[in-house]
């Protein structure tokens, strides 16, 4: 994963620790994406410890080092089976709740980073074991409920550098939905969301000055904002 893909993915895990400890957060707050999160992975949070409650029992959290040890022992024995979903990744979160409940208390004098690097970690090993999954699943977009209820999406198609849509795109119409990607205008700064035929079409279509696929300035195509597609 790229390191963008990674900054968000800790900035994700970062967010969760922030509402588990009620951390209050400046401006609107975290992303919508954070948000669900948040509450699918504390409504599974007491389940977990459950569940690993004979192990946990055995475990003294008493600094960032042991809490890193920890964490790397569970989830590499709940992952050693190679099965990856997005249920278990919700588990990764609410473990790493459950970690930093268990370390606090522990320590003398708790700083405010302590968040911080817990969740570094932990997206360290999203990363690293589930990161390439997560991008041929769509990535984090895909498991968004506004995504699963939309019935047309806008999507830019991706550059080198760029968090990968491909994936994106495939399941766009895997669901049945209707995609929309960019057309510029040559020597303006118009830009039109046009219907995409397939996800193969975009390998036919003409590139332009920046290398970028898009339908032929003459093509007549359903735009996305048209009154046409509403009614």
């Amino acid at each position: 994963m790229t390191d963008c893909e990674f900054g968000y993915i800790h900035m994700l895990a970062q967010d969760y620790l922030k509402y588990v400890l009620q951390i209050p957060q400046p401006g609107s707050g975290p992303s919508k994406t954070s948000r669900v999160l948040q509450d699918i992975a504390f409504s599974v949070q007491n389940e977990v410890e459950k569940n690993l409650k004979p192990c946990l029992d055995n475990f003294h959290v008493v600094s960032i080092d042991a809490a890193r040890t920890i964490f790397n022992q569970v989830m590499e024995k709940q992952f050693e089976d190679g099965i990856i979903n997005w249920g278990r990744i919700m588990t990764i979160f609410a473990f790493e709740g459950i970690l930093i409940k268990k370390l606090l208390p522990e320590r003398i004098a708790p700083d405010v980073d302590t968040y911080k690097e817990i969740s570094y970690f932990v997206a360290e090993f999203i990363t690293k074991n589930t990161g390439e999954w997560i991008r041929q699943n769509g990535g984090w977009v895909i498991a968004h409920s506004q995504y699963q209820k939309s019935k047309r999406i806008s999507i830019f198609l991706s550059m080198q550098d760029e968090i990968e849509t491909e994936e994106i795109i495939r399941d766009i119409f895997q669901q049945g939905k209707t995609c929309f990607i960019p057309r510029y205008q040559f020597n303006s700064n118009h830009m039109d969301m046009v219907k995409l035929a397939s996800p193969e079409e975009i390998l036919s279509l003409p590139k332009t000055s920046w290398n970028i696929h898009q339908p032929g300035e003459e093509e007549v195509r359903e735009e996305a904002l048209s009154t046409a597609a509403w009614r």
